[in-house]
């Protein structure tokens, strides 16, 4: 008998589901499993088998007891509480040593009842992935131990501790730069018929391609993106003032996306088999997800074809329904990170990522359990890993503790309703909690809507009305009495607020959380 290689000391069992205790077997057994005052025996076929312990009340630590013919395999220091799935790219995969405050939580940080598994990051499982996953283990948020752990999965794991009590187990299943393809299975996606010329795409180059020819373009990349890391470096160390246009000059942009092929890992439908499935069906509480960067050009290029935004759209509802299959809820809690600003130094706004966050916004089913955390007020100029990780951890924690713990309700603003009347747009909102504000934040006045002005009072940072759609100005805005009054022409037919990669906004409902993003055509 086998145990999946999750099974180890100081793991967190989930505390209100069955718990799934699941592994390999070469015969036909009994396996009996004991812990604290659960004592459970089962017939286990050869090969894969499972089995479900009762839900259990928070606490611990236990000792945890699993045997059968074979032997005997004692587990220490388990405990019952809240078990996270952390999934998506780099923003989640981000390491709570490299983030903003992060030393200082290393360093002062103790919460032994918060542990965290980390996933082997692989593109393929060979004898060396093997051999890792045996030394891999769960790692508690003690004795500076925790570094490499996902920053976000920190702030908000601590909150929810701190408010409730629990303990917390995460389980950081992610890689920086993958495609939410890569963690959908292949007959998911080839049921997704607006990803269709991206797989396309891939079956040419792996199925027309040899093993040669794949090698040649990766080694050829990896050469690239060497030169281009060595030049970097090299300019920072000799010439560190030297401004963003001469740097861009001569060096050009970081070469991506990497190359496909048949091992790496950033192919669709690659992690979710050499990663997500191996930790399946580890019973869980729900998953926190943040990704789409990756999406950004596939997606635009997609709208661009069709003038449909719902490539990305489609791949989420995918992933979730996924989820939900792979651990056996039909209502398993999804919440997940609409992207915030961000525009790379000489790039085009190709308001790309804002059709991202759109879809997003399409994607959130609250009656659903599907939830959705705005992050348009912050990201860092020329920079697509903010180093701020503690805002969109505490605004995750604050918001699972208001869809799933009872905690005091809190939610982004939104858009409900747009009255046009007299030369003037009438916005109003839902999920104010008492009023709207405009509050200054570290997002930079990149399009130049106060002009020379570092922060102007008053003004309604990030809207624009177009009559035709392609043609946008700012328009004078105000807020009056919970509303938001916007001067129009009577030509005007469009608006939007904050549809754009990056740019200033500044719409806050009452608790602090803002304005999500949205355009409009005026009635």
């Amino acid at each position: 008998m086998k145990l999946a290689p999750i099974f180890t000391d100081h793991m967190v069992l989930q505390r209100d589901k069955a718990a799934c205790i699941f592994g390999e077997s070469e015969k036909k057994e009994v396996v009996k499993i004991s812990i604290d005052d659960i004592n459970v025996e089962q017939d286990i076929n050869a090969g894969k088998w499972i089995v479900e312990l009762p839900p259990h009340a928070a606490g611990g630590p236990f000792r945890m007891s699993i045997s059968s013919e074979e032997g005997e395999t004692i587990l220490e220091d388990v405990l019952y509480g809240d078990v996270w799935l952390d999934n998506g790219q780099s923003n989640i995969e981000f390491m709570l040593e490299e983030a903003e405050g992060g030393a200082e939580e290393i360093a002062s940080g103790n919460y032994p009842e918060i542990r965290f598994y980390k996933m082997i990051k692989t593109g393929v499982i060979d004898g060396e992935v093997l051999r890792q996953e045996k030394e891999n283990h769960w790692t508690a948020f003690t004795d500076a131990a925790f570094g490499e752990v996902s920053a976000i999965g920190y702030f908000y794991a601590t909150k929810l501790y701190e408010k409730t009590g629990v303990p917390i187990g995460l389980i950081d299943i992610y890689q920086g730069g993958s495609s939410i393809t890569c963690w959908l299975e292949e007959d998911r996606l080839a049921s997704i018929p607006e990803i269709a010329d991206y797989m396309k795409k891939y079956y040419d180059i792996v199925e027309n391609s040899t093993e040669e020819e794949m090698d040649k373009v990766q080694a050829d990349y990896d050469a690239a993106a060497d030169r281009y890391n060595n030049l970097v470096e090299e300019l920072d160390r000799t010439r560190p003032d030297i401004s963003l246009q001469e740097k861009l000059d001569l060096t050009g942009f970081f070469p991506w996306p990497p190359p496909l092929n048949k091992t790496t890992i950033f192919r669709p439908f690659g992690p979710v088999e050499t990663m997500t499935k191996r930790i399946v069906p580890y019973t869980i509480k729900g998953v926190v997800y943040y990704q789409g960067e990756e999406e950004s050009v596939k997606n635009f290029e997609y709208y661009e074809k069709t003038g449909e935004n719902t490539q990305y759209v489609k791949l989420m509802e995918a992933l979730i329904a996924q989820y939900r299959d792979f651990f056996g809820d039909p209502s398993l809690p999804f919440f997940y990170f609409q992207l915030p600003m961000f525009i790379e130094f000489g790039r085009e706004d190709s308001r790309d990522w804002a059709l991202i966050r759109e879809a997003q916004g399409a994607v959130e089913k609250p009656e659903d359990n599907i939830y959705m955390v705005s992050l348009l007020d912050i990201g860092d100029y020329n920079e697509i890993h903010p180093k701020d990780k503690k805002t969109p951890g505490y605004r995750m924690a604050d918001t699972l503790l208001a869809k799933l713990y009872s905690g005091e309700d809190i939610e982004d603003l939104k858009l409900k309703d747009i009255t046009k009347r007299d030369g003037q747009l009438e916005i109003s909102f839902e999920t104010s909690f008492g009023g709207i504000k405009l509050s200054p934040n570290l997002l930079l006045d990149y399009r130049k809507e106060s002009g020379d002005v570092a922060y102007e009072e008053g003004h309604i940072y990030g809207l624009e009305v177009s009559r035709d759609g392609t043609e946008w100005r700012v328009p004078e805005a105000r807020l009056e009495d919970g509303k938001m009054i916007i001067d129009i022409d009577e030509e005007d037919t469009f608006i939007q607020y904050g549809h754009f990669n990056y740019g200033r906004v500044n719409v806050y409902n009452n608790l602090g959380r803002p304005l999500r993003p949205f355009r409009r055509r005026i009635r």
